[in-house]
C-alpha cells in the first residue's frame, strides 16, 4: 500500500501535469482500501468452576488475540455458584475450591449483577452446573428466573445470550439428583424433589442434552454443543483425558471447552501457535480437528 502511494506522488513530481483531481481521487480510492478494523466485541462468562478451570477463558482469549483481537474475554465466576446465587448471593471472599458469600441485603446488588450491568455486553455466555438443570422443580424456582433477570440487567437490547452446555460426571452410577423442598423454596411439607434415575453415563449424557434443551428454549438462550463434543472425544479418544475428577475438566477438557468457543466466536479455523505448554501437540492438533470438523 505504501508502495502504490510513493508510486502515485512521484508520477506528480516527474508529470506536473498530471491533473491534481486525478490524484486526490486516486489517493482516496488507495487510502479506502485499507482494512478497517472491526469494532470491539465484548463477552462476559457467568459461571462456576466448570468455567474457570485451568483458565478456560483466559486461553480463549490468547487464541482469540492471534486473529482476532477485537473479540475481548471477561468472567465472572465463583467456586460452586448457580445462577440464582449469582443473583442472591454477595461473594466476599474466594479460593479456587469455595467461596465464603453472605445473602445480599435488600436493595443491594450482587457482584454478578454489578458486572452484568456495567456495559453494553454483546455475547454473554451462562454456565451452570448440570444437576439443576435435570430436576424441574429446581430448574423451574432456580435456573429459569435468575435467567431471566441477568438478561434484563444487561444494557444492550441486542445482546446474545449462550447456555454453556455441560458434560456427564464420571461418577459412580446408577445415580439420582435429588434437591429439598427447603433449597427450591417450595413450601412444606419437606420432601426431596428428584431427577428420574440414571443407570448409566450413555443415559446420563442423553438426559443432561434434553434437560438443556429444555432449558434454553424456555429462557430462549442458544445451546452450545460443549457437553455434546465433551462426550463424544471422551468416549472415542480415550488417549485424550478430559477429566480432572468426575466433575472438572482437566487441561485438555479446558483447551476443548477453548475451542469450541473459538469457533463459535469466529467460526475460523483455530489457531496452531496457541496450546500450553504442559500439553501435547499431537493431542491439541487431534481436538482442533475434531472441532474444526463440527458442523
Amino acid at each position: 500500500m505504501r508502495f502504490l502511494i510513493f508510486a502515485l506522488l512521484n508520477l506528480v513530481a516527474m508529470k506536473k501535469h498530471v491533473r491534481p483531481l486525478l490524484v486526490w481521487f486516486s489517493l482516496s480510492l488507495i487510502l479506502s482500501c485499507e482494512s478497517v478494523p472491526p469494532p470491539e466485541k465484548n463477552v462476559l462468562f457467568v459461571g462456576n468452576s466448570l468455567t474457570y478451570f485451568h483458565d478456560m477463558p483466559t486461553m480463549l482469549q490468547q487464541m482469540l488475540n492471534v486473529a482476532h483481537p477485537h473479540i475481548k474475554i471477561e468472567q465472572i465466576t465463583f467456586p460452586g455458584a448457580q445462577f440464582h446465587t449469582h443473583m442472591s448471593y454477595f461473594v466476599e471472599s474466594q479460593t479456587d475450591n469455595g467461596a465464603h458469600s453472605r445473602r445480599k441485603h435488600e436493595g443491594g446488588y450482587t457482584l454478578t449483577e454489578v458486572k452484568l450491568a456495567e456495559k453494553a455486553w454483546d455475547i454473554v455466555i451462562l454456565q451452570t452446573g448440570g444437576s439443576g438443570v435435570m430436576v424441574p422443580e429446581f430448574r423451574e424456582k432456580k435456573v429459569l428466573p435468575p435467567i431471566l433477570r441477568m438478561k434484563e440487567l444487561v444494557p444492550n437490547a441486542d445482546c446474545q445470550f449462550l447456555l454453556f452446555q455441560t458434560w456427564p460426571s464420571v461418577t459412580e452410577y446408577p445415580r439420582q439428583i435429588c434437591y429439598s423442598s427447603s433449597v427450591i423454596d417450595l413450601s412444606p411439607p419437606p420432601q426431596k424433589f428428584c431427577s428420574e434415575t440414571i443407570p448409566d453415563m450413555p443415559t446420563a449424557a442423553q438426559l443432561l442434552q434434553l434437560a438443556y434443551e429444555t432449558t434454553s428454549k424456555a429462557a430462549e438462550l442458544e445451546l452450545t454443543r460443549h457437553g455434546e463434543l465433551f462426550y463424544q472425544v471422551h468416549t472415542h479418544y480415550p488417549d485424550i483425558k478430559l477429566y480432572d475428577d468426575a466433575f472438572h475438566p482437566s487441561p485438555y477438557g479446558a483447551y476443548l471447552n477453548a475451542s469450541i468457543f473459538y469457533r463459535m466466536l469466529t467460526t475460523a479455523a483455530i489457531p496452531e501457535v496457541v496450546s500450553p505448554d504442559t500439553l501435547e501437540e499431537d493431542l491439541c492438533r487431534k481436538i482442533r480437528e475434531i472441532v474444526d470438523s463440527m458442523d
